[in-house]
Formats: C-alpha cells, sequence, structure tokens
C-alpha cells in the first residue's frame, strides 16, 4: 500500500514539473533558469511554442478599421491625454463658463451644445488662431513647430494672435503632441454626441463631421469667445515667416471692405514655375482656404444656412458668396505637406507639393494696399486686360512681353488650356480656381502674366448654370 502511495506521488509531481516547465517555455520562449530538460522534451516544447507562434503569425495584426473599434485598457492611455483629460474634468467640475483667453484646456463640446467658454478676449487680440485636428500625430507635431516658430518671430504676437487648437474625437497619439504645447496655447475638443446621417449611402461620413467641427469652432470664436476675427490652419501646414504680419495688414483692410468675405494665404496656383513676386496680392471670386481669415460679420451672414457636409465647397457658391469676395496672394503664406488625408497620392504629388512658400519677412502694415479696392483693383484690371494681345496657349507660355491673354469660349475649352500647362481644372458654380471675373492670372517662364480670360460675351457663370460646368474633376471637395 505504502509502495503505490509513492509511485502514485512521484507520478504527481513528475506531472506538476512538466506543467511547470511547458509553462515556463511558452512565456519565455526557453526553460527555467537552473532546470534541465531532457532533449527530446525540450524539443517536444520547441515545436509547441513555434506552432502557435506561426498561428499568430498568420493571423497578422488587426486592420487599421478594426483596431479603432477597439479603445485601449485605461493602463495603457498615454499619459499626455490622460494629464488633458483630467483638465477637462476640472474645468467641468468648477463649470463657470471658462474665460476664452485665460484658461489653458475647456471642457468639451459640440456644434449642438452649449459654450465651452466665454469672452470677451483680451484688449489687443486681433485674431484667434485655431489650428485643427482629427488624429494625425506625426503632422499635428510638424505644423505645431512651424506654427510656434513664426508666432514667436514676433513678441507682439502672443497678444494679437493668441493660439489655439481645435481636435476632432480624442486620438491619444494627437492628444500627447498637444499636451507638449499647452504652455503657448489652449486646447478646445470636438465630440459629437451622435453619429451624423448622410443624405445617401455612398457619401464619406467624414465631411459630415469636419463640417459639424468646423461649426463648432466658429460658434465658439464668435459667438462665445467674441473674437472679431479667426484665423483657420490644418494641421498639415508650414507658415512663411510673415504669415502673421500678413493678415494683421490684410485683416485691416478687410473690415474696411464689406465687399470681402475671407482672407486667404494660398493661391492654389501657387507652383513655382507660375508664380514670381512675392508683394503681388489679387482679388478673387473663388474661396481658396487652407490658411483663411473671415470676421463676425462673414460668420453672422452665413451661420444660419450653415451645411451638414463638403463646408468648402458649400462656401464657393454663389449663393453664399452673395457677390463678395477674397483676397490671395501670387506666392502662398502656407504650405501644405499633407499626402495622407484628403488630398494625397497624384494630386499632391503634381498640385500641392510643388507650391511656392513665401520666403521674404514683408512688412505688410507699411504696404500700400490701396490698389485692392473693389473699384480701383477692376479699373486696373480691365485696362491691362484690354491691353493683352491675344495669342494662342503655347505661344504665350514662351511670350518674353507681356502681359498676354489666353481666350476660351467653353468651359471644355478652359479645361484644355489649363490641361496643357498642367494647372488646377476644377470650377465650382462656374467660377474657376483663383479666379477674377472668370479670369486666372498665372506667369510663364519668363515672369510674364499670361491671362486666361473668357472670350468677349461669353460668361462662365451662365454656362455652369445651364449645365456646362456640372463635371467636376476628381478632388472637388477635399474637406479643405
Amino acid at each position: 500500500m505504502r509502495t503505490k502511495f509513492v509511485i502514485v506521488a512521484g507520478a504527481t509531481i513528475f506531472l506538476l514539473c512538466q506543467g511547470v516547465l511547458l509553462y515556463s517555455v511558452r512565456l519565455d520562449g526557453a526553460p527555467s533558469k537552473g532546470v534541465k530538460v531532457g532533449a527530446g522534451t525540450q524539443g517536444r516544447l520547441v515545436q509547441l511554442v513555434t506552432r502557435e507562434e506561426g498561428t499568430a503569425a498568420r493571423q497578422g495584426p488587426k486592420p487599421r478599421w478594426a483596431r479603432r473599434q477597439d479603445p485601449p485598457p485605461p493602463a495603457e492611455v498615454a499619459a499626455g491625454a490622460r494629464r488633458l483629460r483630467q483638465a477637462q474634468e476640472a474645468a467641468l467640475r468648477r463649470w463657470t463658463r471658462p474665460d476664452a483667453t485665460s484658461t489653458t484646456v475647456f471642457p468639451p463640446g459640440h456644434e449642438d451644445g452649449a459654450c465651452v467658454g466665454s469672452g470677451p478676449p483680451r484688449i489687443g487680440a486681433f485674431a484667434a488662431v485655431v489650428m485643427v485636428t482629427f488624429d494625425r500625430a506625426e503632422y499635428l507635431a510638424r505644423a505645431l513647430e512651424s506654427m510656434l516658430h513664426v508666432h514667436a518671430l514676433d513678441p507682439d504676437n502672443q497678444l494679437r494672435f493668441p493660439l489655439y487648437i481645435s481636435q476632432d474625437s480624442d486620438a491619444p497619439g494627437v492628444q500627447e503632441v498637444i499636451e507638449q504645447h499647452l504652455d503657448k496655447l489652449r486646447y478646445l475638443q470636438h465630440r459629437e454626441v451622435a453619429p451624423p446621417i448622410p443624405s445617401n449611402k455612398r457619401e464619406i461620413l467624414a465631411y459630415y463631421r469636419i463640417a459639424n467641427h468646423y461649426k463648432f469652432i466658429f460658434q465658439t470664436f464668435f459667438d462665445c469667445f467674441g473674437f472679431a476675427r479667426l484665423i483657420i490652419l490644418e494641421d498639415d501646414m508650414l507658415l512663411a515667416p510673415d504669415f502673421f504680419p500678413y493678415f494683421l495688414g490684410l485683416g485691416r483692410f478687410m473690415d474696411a471692405d464689406p465687399s470681402l468675405y475671407c482672407v486667404s494665404s494660398w493661391n492654389d496656383h501657387g507652383q513655382s514655375k507660375f508664380v514670381r513676386d512675392q508683394h503681388t496680392l489679387h482679388r478673387t471670386d473663388f474661396f481658396p482656404g487652407l490658411g483663411w481669415m473671415t470676421n463676425a460679420g462673414v460668420w453672422t451672414s452665413i451661420r444660419e444656412a450653415w451645411p451638414p457636409a463638403y463646408w468648402d465647397d458649400w462656401m464657393r457658391l454663389n449663393s453664399t458668396r452673395q457677390g463678395r469676395q477674397c483676397i490671395r496672394p501670387e506666392v502662398s503664406r502656407t504650405y501644405n505637406f499633407g499626402e495622407h488625408g484628403s488630398s494625397k497620392g497624384q494630386y499632391f504629388r503634381t498640385f500641392l507639393k510643388p507650391v511656392t512658400l513665401a520666403s521674404e519677412a514683408i512688412d505688410w502694415a507699411s504696404e500700400d494696399l490701396s490698389h485692392l479696392l473693389p473699384d480701383e483693383y477692376a479699373t486696373r484690371f480691365e485696362a491691362m486686360l484690354a491691353s493683352a494681345p491675344t495669342l494662342a496657349a503655347d505661344a504665350a507660355w514662351t511670350s518674353a512681353a507681356g502681359p498676354v491673354r489666353v481666350e476660351y469660349a467653353s468651359l471644355q475649352q478652359y479645361r484644355l488650356i489649363t490641361g496643357r500647362y498642367r494647372m488646377l481644372r476644377e470650377w465650382k458654380d462656374g467660377v474657376p480656381r483663383a479666379a477674377y471675373r472668370g479670369v486666372v492670372r498665372v506667369r510663364n517662364p519668363n515672369g510674364v502674366e499670361v491671362l486666361i480670360a473668357p472670350v468677349p460675351g461669353f460668361d462662365p457663370g451662365a454656362a455652369a448654370a445651364s449645365g456646362e460646368g456640372r463635371a467636376q474633376e476628381p478632388g472637388g471637395a477635399m474637406g479643405r
């Protein structure tokens, strides 16, 4: 009896030891220290581990869309994101409508909710600057580095242009980047209450979320904080050294000219082969976006009709503009490096990557801008157009004296001319990109201005209304 007990106990101990060895090898890929394993046993364990690892390798990681459905466990949430959320919770606990300029982290909000803070802004604040972001942490870090560097070039910018960042949703990687710069900027967060409902199932939901985020931004800065002007940037932009002087000078000009509804830092035809003069500015009937400013009066005029999606294309409609125009530079004051996003691939390489970023530090407060007044600009423009000889597209591109004129008699003909020059060909509601009265201005390799103009009697707007201009080239609604 005693012998049987000893045998059973020995067998049990042996099996327990084998279990410990198996557990140790599966965890560490090797036997536990100080334990000897026979060659046969070790070989079987290695085969077992190899089979299990091979199975995991064949399964591969979850696709990105699947990974985004599973929020990380609380222990894995980045420290910066956690501190931001704690600051938001603290703001909610002391809820007294946080002050627009003394608060660093505001409670989250949404486009149909209450104000997340209140004004008025500090005396001397010229325009709020908000960078819009979602989930591109690496892009945001680069864009913030550029914005903060240019902002620091003039100490007065700290008061004139308070900096904000507004994030849609709560990607932790983005919040880590933001948390590193809270000594220089303020944080807002847009959180949707319920997913938007597209008008049809084929539409991209992101364009609805973008429009809601922008509505939240406009309401917050104009209706709640009480700023007179707002500059909007995106998280894939670099700034020229005179970015803030540019908006200081042009913002004052816009205030005195009710025929304007934006000032933009961007030229859609700002590729290096088309531009030359960093001091040249133009009026345009096309809303450029991509680093732009508007004021409270414009917001009041469009607020009630804000669209559920495609806000940028809506801003380009004649019914929205109501005859108003924007100011744009010949040489852009922002550079878009965002290859991955709404505009990407071949479009980015052809039209965005070659754009020239201005390098001169121009004092726009001392520049004479009177030629941009609506009547003065129209008079000079018509005189120049009338005196410009009409040439074929190829001859205009090699002309050494100018300006010269290339005419089109249909939207299709316009697309052929601009396609030959490798330009953006898009129209919106009868207005070509960067056009003024249907005329698009670029420079040829000799620096001569080429005016791509409608023939007398041809109205691009009327042609578009009749259906000729309905076909848009891909990339029309880019969420810009």
